[in-house]
């Protein structure tokens, strides 16, 4: 072969190593583009590093928590498994070590002939090869080539290495970024499913179940707890992946605010406690740990302004510190805890002034100004309604002679008598006056039929006053009710001044049920023609004709409510009497 050709030859030669290069680079670039996880970028830049830097086995060495952990391998599996369970120290008695010291390639051509070389695993090599993996100054890892036999790494070779490393670097840089983001996110994740559990309104344990189950998984914790304070004590409430046998023990031993567990501190200090080893803490006491194995604890205090109200921590089985962005997480659940605990407060106070307030007004009104809707109707509003007065007959002769004690008594139950009648037919109360007292249907919650039931309304209430009257006839006390009902459109809404206001209805179809419940007899029901229009086939109705009312320029067509059709006797009669009158 002449020398042109040997030139030639040459040149394919280094062309063809050329184009394996790039496609071992290609290769790598395509597993970083390809999002297809750290671990496999990895495995193909050693095996790339391997064969084109002619060596016989390659790994790489991730810089984790001050040592140098095998994460990559390709060549020597025997030698791999002992290296796994053996990290490198950042010192010089290693290859991986004494690169990470240097930050520099650091190429040994013999390491039987290094005198600092010291170590003592399997060593099927004599030449060892190790490139930086670093991005600016923040060294990552090392990787590492080696020889069976004494036979140096070239310029190039050590040149082509240290590319591999820079696109291991590469994609180590992108795998961080990628799991911070996909850390972040399951951290939003779970603090957006606590906060809608607080929103929902599905009570406190659902709440406590979704921080704690939240803060165990992302602390990276094997459980977690939630202790809220009763009185001196701090008494299990909710708990994730527990350990059975540790149940019976926290209902006897609830935890107090001292030094001997980690709940207790938190009760002290009001403020996070860290302890990455029980075993090594001299004040750590608590008997839990010999009922399930555990080492490291988190705890945080949930707070409500000043007050303790309770702890939440989570637990690892392993020591070993928490990292500050645990910490942060937990004060996080505990905060959301202390939000839901606050805002069950509050709905708690709301509901018992609902309560009280309804004891005062009528139920529907306490809902309506405790609601955002509310506001719009209380400012006023037109709406289609029924409306019922009813006075006694006879009181005020009963007044004149009654004793105050007898008076009130009588008040009472008519009163009594009426208010247990009124929910059950969806009124709504707008005044006792005495003996006097209107109800309307249909506002500020829509009644179907609210005629219909108005009219039962009256009947049902004539029913029981009928057995009022009789014990009080029997006491010398004759009085009797009379009732008036009309429908039509009405103004609703808050009357009265600022300190005392009523929700009450204006229109001329109160003023008309006011007048012909005055009209009425004692025992009787009047209704208006509207009235009968809407249950004239429900109703036995009997027309009294017109009558002329006070405040009316005409005479006014009225119907007496006798009682329900159904309700007839076998000779055609009413089988009931709904009052005296009738």
């Amino acid at each position: 072969m002449d020398e042109r050709e040997a030139r030639g030859a040459e040149l394919l030669r280094e062309n063809e190593q050329l184009r394996e290069q790039q496609r071992a680079i290609r290769g790598v670039l395509r597993a970083v583009a390809g999002s297809t996880g750290l671990q496999t970028v990895l495995d193909e830049v050693v095996e790339a590093c391997s064969q084109l830097c002619d060596a016989d086995n390659a790994a790489f060495w991730l810089l984790d928590d001050g040592l140098l952990r095998l994460v990559a391998d390709h060549g020597e599996p025997e030698a791999a498994v002992y290296d796994k369970q053996h990290p490198h120290p950042l010192d010089r008695t290693t290859v991986a070590g004494r690169t990470a010291l240097t930050r520099q390639p650091v190429h040994i051509p013999d390491v039987d002939t290094d005198p600092e070389y010291g170590y003592r695993g399997p060593r099927p090599y004599r030449a060892l090869l190790g490139v930086p993996v670093a991005v600016e100054d923040d060294l990552i890892g090392v990787i590492i080539l080696d020889r069976s036999e004494q036979r140096p790494f070239s310029d190039e070779h050590i040149a082509l290495a240290q590319t591999f490393a820079d696109q291991a670097a590469i994609a180590i840089t992108n795998a961080r970024l990628i799991d911070a983001v996909e850390r972040q996110l399951e951290q939003q994740r779970a603090i957006g499913d606590v906060l809608r559990a607080i929103a929902l309104s599905e009570g406190l344990e659902a709440v406590f179940q979704a921080a704690v189950e939240a803060a165990t998984r992302l602390c990276h914790a094997d459980f977690g707890a939630l202790y809220l304070a009763d009185r001196d004590v701090f008494r299990l409430s909710t708990r994730h992946k527990w350990e059975p046998a540790l149940d019976q023990f926290e209902r006897e031993h609830p935890h107090v605010a001292d030094r001997k567990t980690a709940v207790g501190r938190v009760a002290l200090t009001r403020d996070v406690v860290h302890i990455p080893d029980v075993e090594l803490d001299p004040e750590y006491e608590w008997g839990g740990r010999h009922v399930a194995e555990y080492h490291a604890v988190l705890a945080a205090p949930v707070l409500v302004e000043a007050e303790l109200i309770g702890v939440i921590d989570v637990t690892r089985r392993f020591p070993g510190p928490f990292a500050e962005e645990e910490v942060r997480l937990i004060r996080t659940f505990a905060d959301q805890a202390a939000i839901a605990i606050t805002n069950a407060r509050l709905m708690d106070a709301v509901e018992r002034q609902k309560s009280e307030l309804s004891r005062f007004i009528s139920p529907q009104v306490a809902e309506l100004i405790s609601s955002d809707e509310g506001k719009k109707m209380l400012a006023g509003h037109r709406a289609y309604i029924s409306c019922m007065f009813c006075d006694l007959r006879g009181f005020t002769a009963f007044s004149e002679t009654a004793a105050p004690e007898e008076h009130f008594e009588v008040l009472r139950a008519y009163h009594e008598a009426l208010g247990e009648l009124i929910p059950q037919y969806e009124g709504t109360l707008e005044h006792f006056a005495g003996d006097g007292v209107m109800v309307f249907f249909n506002d500020p919650v829509p009644v179907d039929e609210h005629e219909l039931k108005a009219v039962r309304f009256a009947l049902a209430v004539q029913a029981r006053f009928h057995h009022l009257a009789q014990a009080w006839g029997k006491r010398g006390i004759e009085l009797g009710l009379g009732i008036g009902i009309s429908a039509g459109y009405a103004t609703l809404g808050r009357i009265g001044f600022e300190g005392r206001y009523d929700y009450g209805a204006l229109g001329p179809d109160t003023s008309l049920a006011s007048r012909l419940s005055t009209q009425a007899k004692p025992g009787q029901t009047l209704i208006s023609q509207r009235v009968y229009a809407a249950v004239e086939d429900k109703v036995e109705v009997e027309a009294v004709g017109e009558l002329d009312l006070k405040g009316f320029g005409r005479p006014i067509p009225a119907y007496e409510v006798r009682g329900p059709l159904t309700n007839r006797a076998p000779d055609g009669s009413l089988a009931f009497s709904p009052g005296p009158h009738a």
